[in-house]
């Protein structure tokens, strides 16, 4: 009876040691879980602030090419009327007269 309660309390003891080690199995993988969701969380957070960045340069380099054009379209208007004034000025030589007949 003696040895049946103390293999008993043995067992029992083994028992709640291997809970306590299951207990702090769970608990680091909890802390592992909080560490990688706090770790794809700063993958979020640095993935919006590159799509931000991306978005904000994108915008800016759009607005600069717009405005590139816009001059081009502006340098193009103003070789086209100094076309215009050469060809008039042209044929005010060979006809001797400024403006259109």
């Amino acid at each position: 009876g003696v040895q049946l309660y103390s293999q008993i309390a043995a067992v029992l003891e083994l028992g709640v040691q291997l809970y306590s080690q299951i207990a702090a199995v769970f608990e680091l993988g909890v802390e592992l879980y909080s560490q990688i969701a706090a770790v794809l969380e700063l993958g979020v957070q640095l993935y919006s602030q590159i799509v931000a960045v991306l978005e904000f340069k994108g915008v800016q380099l759009y607005s600069q090419i717009a405005a590139v054009l816009e001059l081009g379209v502006q340098l193009y208007s103003q070789i086209a009327a100094v076309l215009e004034l050469r060809a008039i000025i042209y044929s005010s030589r060979s006809t001797g007269s400024i403006g259109y007949d």
